[in-house]
């Protein structure tokens, strides 16, 4: 059978994937984008709240919408709001 990959694909991979996102983050990149401003906007909210509005995020006024916010799989923002609070990357987005 062949491989799909070799054994330091993965490896490489990973790699350029730390770069981009250290590129990202030392350029101060900022979306346009309005979907990329809502979620870092709902990211630094979250970020500052507690656990019951991470896994129940509500609208919040963002995009003139109310209630709970159902539109996300729970967890998702997990990843941005360790990034947020280590290095305050939401001012950026604003």
């Amino acid at each position: 059978m062949i491989p799909l990959f070799g054994r330091r694909e993965p490896a490489v991979w990973a790699g350029a994937l730390l770069v981009v996102w250290a590129l990202i983050a030392a350029t101060g990149f900022v979306s346009r984008d309005p979907d990329s401003a809502f979620y870092a906007a709902m990211s630094a909210r979250l970020a500052h709240s507690d656990a019951s509005h991470v896994i129940a995020p509500e609208w919040g006024g963002l995009w003139n919408g109310t209630g709970l916010w159902q539109e996300h799989p729970i967890g998702i923002y997990l990843a941005p709001i360790a990034l947020d609070g280590h290095w305050s990357l939401r001012s950026r987005q604003r």
